[in-house]
């Protein structure tokens, strides 16, 4: 390790574990919006604030449409995430796998009424929703993921799916041919019969999430469409809410991170955090220094626009490497990238679902322990010990912080403690990590 990667690495410790565990300490966060969920306005690293308190998202599932699980299945799972110390999860609205349930009505003779809602498919979303919320787990909410439509070249679910043309009794053949036709289509080719479905879609959904103040949103999963289609769809649930009296935040994953992040700066007025999940994996994303020196150049790119930070999440980590894709990193790449995020000043770090035979997401929720030592947010756990003395590149207000990065240690097992030195103040708290 060299002497700058070192330097870096000690500056952003110094951001990462100070700021968040002695202002949470110091419940220096402002109220806001009834306690939503929102970018935690007291701090410049950016985190999370919730029911008025800062927080670093921290988490891990073993699926990553929730929604679909339900009784003590969903129940036992969230408890074990919170068990771990998780605040964390992430809900596509994906119907994707054998065995999920649609959103539409399937009739008797096996087509589906595009016009009929399957209240069981809401109910569970709502179900979803009300034992996420009792645990305190912020839920990241994606509305579309188009491999829900994709062909037999990936999930083959198209040939299934109640928007197939085939498999409803409301639109005609070709209305829609395959994903793109739906996903971006809809906007681009006038689509509106493909628009007409989507707005009642999302409206039907902003009636049960605006409800919650514990979600924030994202417009696609891996998404390749236009501008149009992202900046549509956040202005649109944006509204949804606001029309419900709730302020939402809302981002768009692009399939490449450095696009993300561009998409997102270019509509501050519109996306409010930035998600670069795809730094997290080696078919799209580095490993290694190049995957903690991307996380810093655009930590430092945001702070530097006019409008200032905002948090910069990570709702997958890739690992686990395993059968027929290796895309994905190994699991120990999986640690160190979860690792890296939390000392990169990253708002959240998420472990993505486990591998299957074809495909090598993440470690999911059975790998959290390899990453940690009961992980808490902000995370800064039991066995961590560490000193750093080292000239502070930081400007900040208080004289006492200009200089040095402080010394950082553990004095028990429930209590941290950061010195500045030569002579500065001295500050203990309880991390709570036990």
């Amino acid at each position: 390790m060299d002497k700058k990667f070192f330097s870096r690495l000690a500056h952003t410790l110094w951001m990462t574990i100070f700021t968040a565990m002695f202002l949470t300490a110091s419940g220096n966060a402002q109220a806001g919006d009834a306690g939503s969920i929102q970018p935690w306005r007291d701090n410049s690293c950016v985190f999370w604030e919730y029911d008025g308190k800062p927080m670093m998202l921290i988490g891990a599932s073993d699926d990553d449409n929730l929604l679909q699980w339900n009784g003590d299945a969903l129940i036992e799972h969230l408890d074990l995430i919170k068990s771990m110390g998780g605040n964390y999860v992430r809900n596509t609205m994906s119907d994707r796998s054998e065995g999920n349930i649609f959103a539409v009505k399937q009739l008797d003779n096996g087509r589906y009424d595009l016009e009929q809602w399957n209240e069981a498919y809401w109910d569970q979303l709502t179900f979803f929703l009300d034992e996420t919320a009792k645990r305190g787990i912020i839920v990241h909410l994606t509305l579309s993921d188009w491999f829900d439509l994709s062909g037999d070249d990936v999930y083959g679910r198209f040939a299934v799916h109640p928007l197939n043309p085939e498999n409803n009794i409301n639109w005609e053949a070709g209305a829609i041919e395959n994903a793109w036709d739906y996903y971006g289509g809809s906007l681009e080719d006038e689509n509106q019969k493909a628009l007409d479905y989507q707005h009642r879609y999302v409206d039907r959904l902003m009636s049960i999430s605006a409800r919650y103040n514990h979600i924030i949103y994202n417009i696609g999963n891996e998404s390749g469409l236009d501008m149009e289609w992202d900046n549509y769809w956040a202005t649109d649930i944006k509204k949804a809410a606001k029309a419900r009296g709730k302020t939402i935040h809302v981002t768009t994953m692009r399939f490449a991170p450095d696009i993300s992040v561009r998409r997102v700066m270019s509509r501050r007025d519109v996306f409010s955090f930035v998600d670069v999940s795809q730094n997290n994996q080696d078919a799209l994303g580095p490993v290694g220094k190049k995957h903690w020196e991307n996380l810093l150049f655009w930590r430092k790119m945001i702070a530097m626009s006019d409008e200032g930070p905002m948090p910069i999440n990570n709702v997958k980590v890739y690992g686990e490497g395993v059968g027929l894709n290796t895309a994905a990193g190994s699991e120990k790449e999986a640690v160190e990238r979860f690792w890296r995020n939390i000392f990169g000043g990253a708002a959240s770090t998420r472990f993505h679902r486990p591998a299957s035979a074809t495909a090598a997401p993440g470690a999911g929720a059975s790998d959290f322990p390899s990453a940690r030592s009961k992980p808490c947010a902000p995370l800064i756990c039991s066995w961590i010990h560490l000193i750093f003395t080292a000239p502070n590149p930081m400007k900040r207000s208080q004289p006492w912080a200009t200089r040095w990065i402080p010394i950082v240690w553990q004095i028990s097992a429930k209590h941290m403690q950061c010195i500045f030195p030569p002579a500065g103040p001295r500050f203990t708290w309880t991390h709570g990590c036990m």
